[in-house]
């Protein structure tokens, strides 16, 4: 509950690279099957601003899935089974809507498997790109 109410004020505050930071590490639990391994990205890394807070707020006024189909290159679509923030119900609906995509769960991991389980996931996109 203590994180909900940190993530409560940080909402209110002004946008900042601090605030965003500590927001996604409060919100790890829903992307990591391993919280822990949230502090293995580099967070400096990821940029952050009022352009990257204006597309979260709005990203639910966008549904793209009927330009879908459009996609004529081959597609692999790949989720964590341990994913609390985007199911792997949603990559399954994507897989759907592209004509001969691909689906690749790893099934010891949330929304990073390239973090989580990077062997797995090297593999299976070495695999898929035939290398």
């Amino acid at each position: 509950m203590a994180a909900w109410k940190q993530l409560e004020y940080i909402s209110r505050s002004a946008p900042s690279i601090s605030n965003m930071k500590r927001s996604f590490l409060l919100q790890a639990p829903a992307y990591f099957h391993d919280p822990a391994k949230a502090e293995m990205i580099d967070l400096d890394m990821i940029r952050w601003g009022p352009n990257s807070l204006w597309a979260w707020l709005h990203m639910s006024q966008f549904d793209l899935r009927p330009r879908l189909p459009e996609i004529r290159t081959p597609t692999l679509v790949i989720a964590g089974r341990h994913d609390r923030a985007i199911p792997v119900t949603f990559s399954e609906e994507i897989v759907q809507w592209i004509p001969g995509a691909a689906l690749a769960v790893s099934e010891t991991s949330g929304h990073f498997p390239f973090i989580e389980d990077a062997d797995w996931f090297d593999g299976t996109l070495k695999r898929f790109v035939d290398i």
